[in-house]
């Protein structure tokens, strides 16, 4: 495969990153929220359902901004134009870090489905960052 194939899936899934950002902005207001309540719904194994307080509609907000501008900035820095060892070695950091730390959180937190989720996501980003990494050539 090309190393063009691989900048494509990386901005594939940078563009997942922002969908994702948008639900959980969404989630902010209640007559929004329904997607990202069935998805920790789900991820709690339909336990209860999940209503979102005061609290958790601004961080849902807050988390949801974060998530669009991280996507947004992993669209741009994934063009070819642009990416190189720096860019993929601090992306490679920042997925790791990331999935290091929520996964910690998930757990601690009660709800370790969102581990599972987490590896979809890591994989999602690895493959297309370690490619591209072969690509460029390790220094």
């Amino acid at each position: 495969m090309s190393s063009h194939f691989y900048h494509y899936w990386l901005r594939f899934a940078a563009i997942i990153t922002i969908l994702t950002g948008v639900l959980s902005l969404l989630a902010s207001h209640p007559d929004t929220d329904f997607l990202w309540r069935y998805l920790f719904n789900a991820l709690n194994c339909f336990q209860a359902d999940i209503r979102f307080d005061e609290v958790a509609r601004v961080l849902n907000g807050v988390l949801g901004g974060v998530m669009i501008g991280w996507g947004w900035m992993l669209f741009y820095l994934a063009h070819p134009s642009v990416f190189n060892q720096s860019v993929c070695k601090a992306m490679l950091s920042g997925i790791i870090v990331w999935f290091i730390t929520d996964s910690t959180g998930s757990y601690v937190a009660g709800l370790p489905m969102n581990i599972a989720l987490n590896v979809l996501f890591l994989i999602l980003f690895l493959v297309p960052l370690i490619s591209l990494k072969k690509f460029q050539g390790n220094p």
